[in-house]
């Protein structure tokens, strides 16, 4: 079933939704030219945070409008025990990032920390807009209820990692899941990345 994000108003206590093309025009666009719905066609919509989804079906088009009739909840677990945190170097290229966004959203990320470090080559993120657009794709189509953050860059000079951080690094002599389960109470990890050419020595000492 086709999942959507709706950031617009609570999910709780509703009992039908209509979705305009003025107020909605990129999720309308979707629902009708790009999946073409038909009537009693059902979909599901979350809130960013939401315990569960919540099922509507199609009850009404109209020329500008659908409305939908709730039909029920559905429960989702796809969020990890723990908070996750990725403190990555900003890579040379956008689509990297872009890339990265993705995947580390299908995967639990939780905040997104771009780093500014000696070896970083670009500093700039795409525009905000669009890497919204990628943390969302990727939470409707993983099954995700949270739409992660993304914190402004930082020089990692200038930033103090969190307690319980991991670094990855070609001078590593353990590995990453042993130590995780060496760790009794798990409430929040961070993994550091660097970039291209990895982070220097003293970076990684810090």
């Amino acid at each position: 079933m086709q999942r959507f994000y709706w950031p617009f108003s609570s999910l709780d206590e509703a009992s039908s939704l209509t979705i305009t093309e003025k107020e909605h025009d990129e999720l309308f666009h979707q629902l009708t030219n790009v999946l073409r719905l038909k009537l009693e066609d059902e979909v599901c919509f979350f809130n960013n945070g939401s315990a569960h989804d919540a099922r509507f079906s199609l009850e009404k088009i109209e020329k500008r409008s659908l409305t939908f009739n709730f039909k029920g909840v559905k429960d989702v677990a796809k969020e990890l025990r723990f908070q996750l945190s990725l403190a990555q170097a900003i890579p040379q290229k956008s689509e990297k990032w872009e890339w990265i966004l993705q995947k580390g959203t299908e995967l639990g990320v939780q905040q997104f920390i771009p780093l500014i470090t000696e070896r970083t080559q670009r500093q700039q993120l795409p525009k905000p807009e669009r890497m919204q657009r990628i943390l969302i794709e990727a939470a409707e189509q993983s099954g995700r209820s949270t739409i992660p953050i993304i914190s402004p860059p930082i020089m990692l000079s200038n930033w103090l990692p969190p307690v319980i951080s991991f670094v990855a690094s070609l001078q590593a002599s353990q590995k990453l899941l042993s130590q995780i389960h060496s760790i009794s109470e798990l409430h929040a990890i961070t993994l550091i990345i660097g970039p291209e050419g990895g982070l220097t020595i003293a970076e990684e000492q810090k």
